[in-house]
């Protein structure tokens, strides 16, 4: 990873002065689809977060530059060196950046999900006991109207996956590490990048169909998401995101007829909602029946027969056929879901686990990160602050740990039942095989009628005063006339010798 130049001890500098105290600058051409910007100066930054159309002033010096012309909404000295957290989300950043030991407040401590904290516990409380905090930069999710020492984030599913990524270099611009941030930057999007590399180049016969939702108990309404980010990170994944069918959100007893064509489903909908049953609740929530799913099944494929064309029942669509039911839950602590922590700082594991929950041997060794197979009731980690092994949570990425691509992958399976892929597949056999066996038979045919035309023509040049007829002039020396027949995907050749009379 790259290492930061230990910035000059400007606390006592000129605010104005003629010296740059910022050896570590972000490079603004790498800055793409960021919802940030940083200025340099040589004691101070500014920060324009445009996510939220405010601007920050960080300042090296002991007391704070009088800057005219610019409109900040607070000042904050740097680098931070301790933190309070109102958006556990901003944990995912600060982890990558070695700065978990220096979060002295967050909101909940119940919603932390991180291992990488290998100090005391941080306080918690209330977004009012804050104040009796001692703390450098809170971070909160939007704007803030009544801390000076409160910054606001902006990130969300408006950006994509990468550019969430961004963030972490708005953090390091706080505490001056701003040359690791882009080395961690960089490594992500490298992951990500060749994730997406190898699935372009693999062999995959069938994309699958995609819906992610959420149920909101206290309205009685789900949302079927569309946003950048799953536009992105789905078409990424190889797959395909369903849209609404009905305006949003939807009332449950539309929700079926959403999901008829979906391949897989992933519910960011919280556990309450179905009274923590497990699937077969789920199941009973969305009034689906294993029995009309089996008779919805062999509905369709009846019609299959008659129409040859598979139409997925409302009843037995592709995901529950196949249990593709999906939660974010795979990682959690005390019923905290450590997507919410890290989910949009590593857009490299997300991606990884959705491809790998349409292709599970896709990558050489299957591991998860944050997704969990709901449908299959598969057993979630329970993570705890100061676990003995971090490594597997990389606290810290590191570019060793990038999954490996199967070589040569492909897949042909698709979403029909294995019943209509067969007759398919059988139909298609039958069809090669009549075509091989017409290309076999056509050339046994053709070698029968050579080999009569060579024996003839032997036995007519044993005949005195004869010869072959001559159909044209021919030069006095024997020459090869290169007779090609093509049938079908064969091409065969014929030599023949022409003799001057």
């Amino acid at each position: 990873m790259g290492q930061d130049v230990p910035a000059l001890n400007c606390l006592d500098a000129d605010p104005f002065s003629s010296t740059d105290f910022f050896p570590n600058k972000l490079n603004a051409d790498n800055l793409d689809s960021a919802r940030f910007s940083v200025t340099y100066h040589n004691t101070y930054k500014t920060i324009r977060n445009i996510a939220l159309d405010e601007n920050y002033i960080l300042y090296c010096t002991r007391e704070a530059p009088e800057i005219q012309g610019i409109q900040s909404k607070t000042f904050i000295q740097i680098p931070v060196q301790s933190f309070a957290i109102m958006d556990m989300r901003s944990l995912g950043f600060l982890d990558l950046l070695g700065q978990s030991n220096n979060v002295t407040f967050v909101s909940n401590s119940n919603n932390v999900t991180s291992p990488c904290r290998t100090a005391g516990s941080a306080s918690t409380g209330t977004i009012e006991s804050v104040e009796n905090t001692n703390y450098g930069l809170a971070i909160y999710p939007g704007t803030v109207s009544n801390n000076p020492k409160g910054v606001g984030f902006g990130i969300g599913y408006d950006n994509s996956p990468l550019g969430n990524a961004q963030w972490i270099k708005y953090f390091a611009a706080f505490t001056n590490q701003e040359r690791l941030a882009e080395s961690i930057y960089n490594t992500i999007r490298d992951n990500y990048q060749s994730y997406q590399v190898g699935l372009r180049s693999s062999h995959i016969s069938y994309k699958r169909n995609l819906t992610v939702i959420d149920y909101d108990a206290s309205n009685d309404r789900y949302y079927i998401f569309q946003d950048r980010y799953f536009q992105n990170l789905t078409q990424d994944a190889g797959a395909t995101l369903l849209t609404p069918l009905v305006q949003q959100p939807g009332h449950p007893a539309t929700m079926r007829d959403q999901l008829q064509n979906s391949s897989l489903v992933i519910d960011f909908s919280p556990m309450t909602a179905f009274d923590n049953g497990g699937y077969d609740n789920w199941l009973q929530w969305l009034q689906y029946d294993p029995e009309l799913t089996r008779l919805g099944e062999e509905t369709a494929l009846s019609m299959y027969k008659s129409s040859k064309q598979y139409i997925n029942n409302v009843n037995a669509p592709p995901f529950i056929r196949n249990r593709q039911l999906w939660r974010l839950d795979y990682l959690s602590n005390r019923g905290a879901i450590d997507f919410w922590t890290r989910g949009l700082a590593r857009p490299d594991l997300m991606l990884k686990d959705l491809i790998q929950s349409q292709f599970p041997d896709f990558f050489q060794n299957q591991e998860w990160s944050f997704m969990r197979n709901y449908a299959e009731n598969s057993a979630n980690e329970v993570m705890t602050l100061g676990m003995t092994n971090p490594e597997l949570y990389e606290c810290q990425v590191n570019p060793e740990n990038r999954a490996r691509i199967t070589d040569g992958y492909e897949n042909l399976s698709s979403d029909a039942p294995s019943a209509a892929l067969s007759e398919a597949q059988h139909k298609s056999l039958s069809l090669a095989v009549t075509v091989a066996a017409s290309v076999i038979g056509g050339m046994i045919g053709l070698s029968c009628l050579v080999t009569i035309a060579i024996l003839l023509g032997r036995k007519y040049k044993n005949r005195e005063g004869q010869r072959f007829t001559r159909l044209k002039e021919v030069p006095d020396s024997p020459i090869m006339a290169d007779n090609t027949v093509t049938h079908s995907s064969k091409t065969i050749k014929t030599i023949t010798t022409i003799t001057k009379e």
